[in-house]
């Protein structure tokens, strides 16, 4: 990189490699620069890069129409990528009007190239009727297109479609297969859908003894969600569990809760507050998150002193996960400050920190919604300001093209005006 950069006058492709060897060193603006220069020689890559980085604002100003006319430039160039990322902004109307029917044409002129990221979006698109009429036809052809390149990910979506279709051959043991495959080669998520095959209601006990056991090999693999669930099936017997049990629970619930799985870190915690933990797991299974939350929330508020109190959430609306961001497997995490008004109102809602502005369009609609018993001082109810962190997390299955899920995270911080 050094002789690049002491280079009088680099070329266009040494512009994009020095860019690239910056981007990787955290240097955002000066890859930035660099990037610029190499697009100013039409090279696709750079305009690309800096699509991306527009789209986000990293390294650069953000801006969804500048990032449309880089991906745009890009298509110009023979980047088939490009055509992935413009049909994300006509899906979700970013820059551009939002066009299902744009989205999808983009989308399938990648996939159409052979970028597998674009054929596993199409088939996830067509399972889940996103942007296009659901067609498990399509969703199986376009999985198979690129499980062709032995992506492990798309064979979990082969089993998915072939273990859901009701119009095409239904074979569980098909299904299964392609699960197999996955698994060769370490896809947890192969394993996670494997073991839900003989995880069903009624199952016999040899089929839950086999579910269980492919929960165990998805867990060792790093599956957050397969940590959780195993532990629930540890503390299956309720307030009958083991010791045993509770610590080959507790052991798994603390591993996925470090992996990043918000469900498990709530019930360590509730443990913590004096709840066993075969009805503190029961309870998170059980109680709708945004309820539990104001629970929660409730649980731990000081007490009214010296007439003063922060704002208390009696009511929390989750954010919808786009579906762009959704489709790309993408999570993301947003802090959005507002004020609660003397009727409990919240007012300006506004990200001031987000991973990608897509998630703070989502968090601060979501947010606008909430409801509190508002803040108090010296006896006066008042305005308040508060921050919370909203998070955006998918489930294991989720990003197989089952469902997604987001959680707004507690920490509201107030301060009275």
């Amino acid at each position: 990189m050094a002789e690049l950069q002491s280079a009088a006058a680099l070329s266009a492709d040494d512009q994009l490699e020095l860019a690239l060897a910056l981007d990787e060193r955290g240097r955002a603006e000066d890859a930035a620069t660099h990037y610029a220069a190499a697009a100013q020689g039409n090279i696709g890559a750079a305009e690309l890069r800096l699509g991306a980085m527009t789209e986000v604002g990293r390294g650069v100003s953000q801006s969804y129409e500048e990032a449309r006319s880089h991906y745009e430039r890009a298509v110009a160039l023979g980047v088939a990528e490009a055509n992935l990322r413009l049909g994300m902004l006509y899906l979700e109307g970013w820059g551009v009007k939002a066009d299902p029917a744009a989205a999808e044409q983009h989308i399938a002129r990648a996939a159409e190239a052979g970028y597998v990221p674009a054929q596993k979006i199409l088939s996830d698109m067509f399972f889940t009727g996103v942007a296009v009429k659901k067609d498990l036809n399509q969703a199986l052809a376009w999985a198979e297109k690129a499980g062709a390149k032995r992506d492990p990910e798309a064979f979990t979506r082969i089993g998915l479609v072939r273990q859901a279709a009701v119009k095409l051959p239904q074979d569980l043991q098909l299904a299964r297969e392609w699960y197999q495959l996955a698994a060769e080669q370490d896809y947890t998520r192969g394993m996670l859908a494997m073991a839900a095959t003989f995880l069903r209601p009624n199952a016999d006990k040899a089929s839950i003894e086999i579910g269980l056991r492919w929960l165990d090999l998805a867990a060792e693999g790093g599956s957050r969600s397969a940590a959780f669930y195993r532990a629930g099936a540890w503390l299956r017997a309720g307030p009958a569990t083991s010791a045993a049990d509770s610590a080959k629970a507790r052991a798994l619930l603390e591993q996925a809760a470090i992996a990043g799985e918000p469900s498990a870190l709530e019930v360590l915690q509730l443990e913590t507050a004096d709840r066993p933990l075969a009805a503190a797991f029961a309870y998170v299974m059980r109680v709708p998150f945004e309820e539990r939350y104001v629970q929660r929330l409730a649980r731990t508020a000081p007490p009214l002193t010296a007439g003063t109190r922060v704002p208390q959430p009696i009511k929390i609306v989750s954010p919808l996960y786009p579906p762009a961001l959704r489709l790309q497997g993408m999570e993301g995490n947003v802090l959005v400050t507002f004020v609660v008004d003397p009727t409990g109102r919240v007012r300006d809602a506004h990200a001031i920190k987000c991973t990608h502005p897509g998630f703070a369009e989502a968090a601060e609609i979501a947010v606008a919604q909430w409801r509190f018993a508002p803040g108090v001082k010296k006896g006066r109810v008042v305005f308040a300001q508060l921050a919370v962190p909203v998070e955006f997390k998918l489930t294991d299955v989720a990003k197989t093209g089952r469902g997604s899920r987001s959680n707004a995270r507690e920490q509201a911080v107030a301060d009275e005006q």
